[in-house]
């Protein structure tokens, strides 16, 4: 994984027909995960020394000087049960952890190599401690796991690389033996060719835990950050730092609140607006966000960061409703509106709104009241071209302006509707 976009800049690329992505696969396991929404990703280790962006800095740094930064590495403040208190405080569901990246140090006790946290000053077991912690909140962790390691000698060596893909396939076994439920199994690709059976791997996981789900990143399909196409060996997509617009298959955006994946100094988290949208877009479009923090090299969560994931879980006091337990639609994304339904109930997030009147294309179906997020009712006018939505500037939230509309079918039974045109075609 290497960020290529910015948050700021988000792409929203607006796939209407069948969203994007191919291989949609039909299985109960995936529920939870979209009922969820939105989780905090967690990248961390030695390079937070020097604060250089995670594997990716290992070339420019020096690669023996990186390879040696885990014996310094002692982050004594780290506190499992306080980064799940701010993942549950922040509003988040299920939280993802790099137990492994392409740097190849290993953050927990294996037995494969001697280059895992057991050999720092440390010296405690990081994925034992954060699994317990998620465990006893009732908080769903998932390991993020990269196969390959640029360390190792073996991987993609033509002589030993069949050693290698043994060894990653037991390290494999120790993530999802020894620490007890794990939700999914985050695989990332980091070039090609792949240097391990996708198909092992992804039987392996299956076995030994059942019901986990795997992401996209097993079958080397990309050579950008789409990650688009769900193979055989994949159960949703991953497009990285970019907002995929409407999908119709399981996907989720990960991307940062901050600048890098890994921590680095006098970093800044983005504003709350950005990032409440940031989750609407995703979950308007039918899809999760996976929303990265990282901890310095003391185990800590800088504390501005930890604020402004606190303001994004006020705002989910409120706006929750509109995200979890929901699906995109019926009303595709737009850089004005979001929109999500459960069952009869429509949840229209209004981002921008010139003058107090927002018109939407007919829907067909009833709406029998529309009211805000306060409970004060919203005057609609509803024909069989327009539903529109009066909403007067005193009433208008600062991020989002959410309607709450009572449908009298399901809106599981209405199909996608699409904008109006604004080219005229």
């Amino acid at each position: 994984m290497k960020l290529k976009f910015s948050l700021v800049s988000l792409l929203i690329i607006l796939l209407f027909v069948e969203g994007f992505g191919q291989g949609q696969k039909s299985t109960a396991d995936i529920k939870w995960w979209q009922e969820a929404r939105f989780g905090m990703f967690i990248h961390w280790g030695p390079v937070t020394r020097f604060g250089g962006e995670i594997s990716w800095s290992r070339e420019k740094y020096g690669k023996a000087r990186y390879d040696s930064l885990y014996k310094g590495f002692n982050p004594v403040k780290f506190n499992p049960d306080e980064w799940v208190a701010l993942a549950q405080k922040s509003g988040m569901k299920y939280m993802v952890f790099t137990a492994k990246h392409h740097d190849g140090f290993c953050e927990w006790n294996t037995k494969t190599t001697s280059y895992n946290i057991m050999k720092t000053p440390f010296g405690r077991d990081v994925c034992k401690e954060l699994a317990e912690a998620a465990h006893k909140a009732g908080m769903p962790i998932c390991w993020y796991f990269s196969p390959a390691d640029w360390k190792d000698p073996d991987c993609r060596n033509p002589k030993t690389n069949d050693v290698f893909a043994k060894r990653v396939l037991e390290q494999v076994r120790e993530l999802l033996t020894n620490y007890g439920k794990i939700g999914i199994l985050w695989i990332d690709y980091e070039g090609s060719p792949s240097p391990v059976k996708p198909k092992e791997i992804y039987e392996l996981a299956k076995k030994l835990q059942p019901g986990i789900i795997v992401n996209n990143r097993l079958d080397v399909f990309h050579t950008d950050e789409s990650h688009a196409y769900i193979g055989p060996y994949g159960d949703y997509a991953t497009p990285e730092g970019f907002v995929a617009g409407y999908g119709a298959i399981p996907w989720e955006t990960c991307t940062n609140l901050g600048h890098q994946w890994a921590w680095r100094p006098k970093d800044t988290p983005r504003p709350i607006s950005e990032a409440a949208t940031t989750l609407l877009r995703c979950v308007g479009g039918n899809g999760n966000l996976l929303l990265n923090v990282g901890p310095d090299s003391l185990g800590q969560i800088p504390s501005d960061f930890q604020e402004r994931l606190m303001e994004l879980g006020d705002w989910l006091k409120i706006h929750g409703q509109s995200v979890y337990n929901t699906k995109g639609g019926p009303y595709t994304p737009t850089n004005d509106y979001l929109c999500t339904f459960n069952g009869k109930t429509m949840y229209l997030n209004i981002i921008e709104l010139k003058g107090d009147t927002l018109t939407l294309p007919a829907i067909p179906a009833k709406i029998q009241k529309a009211n805000l997020n306060s409970g004060k009712q919203v005057r609609f006018i509803q024909d069989k071209k327009y539903l529109k939505l009066i909403i007067p500037l005193a009433d208008r939230e600062k991020i989002s302006t959410l309607v709450v509309l009572a449908v009298k079918k399901p809106l599981s039974e209405i199909a996608l509707i699409r904008p109006f045109s604004t080219s005229g075609s």
